[in-house]
């Protein structure tokens, strides 16, 4: 893998709940950090499982020490969301990371 194939931005973002006025919350959803990565369709070498029928898209980013990418957390790319289902560090060598993501829909 090579930075320079690492062309595509995405918006890292996190879940936070916001108090609303009448006493409930709702989601809202804060940019985090701004990460280039390059993605594929999935190839995911699972099991049957829930986790890999749900699984879009791979993304392949550099890893970051600033910030932690985690399941849960979304990518957003050309007016497209990307929820992230796993994060693997590859090699486990804290320099790349797969992020298997599921396409969802505003």
């Amino acid at each position: 893998m090579r930075v320079g194939s690492l062309r595509k931005p995405f918006a890292l973002q996190a879940e936070s709940l916001v108090e609303g006025d009448h006493g409930g919350s709702s989601p809202c959803w804060t940019s985090i950090a701004t990460v280039w990565g390059m993605m594929r369709l999935a190839s995911v070498d699972l099991p049957s499982s829930d986790l890999s029928r749900r699984v879009s898209h791979e993304v392949m980013v550099r890893y970051r020490k600033d910030i932690s990418i985690q399941t849960g957390m979304r990518l957003l790319s050309n007016k497209r969301v990307f929820l992230i289902r796993s994060v693997m560090d590859i090699d486990e060598a804290q320099k790349w990371q797969k992020l298997l993501v599921e396409k969802r829909s505003f």
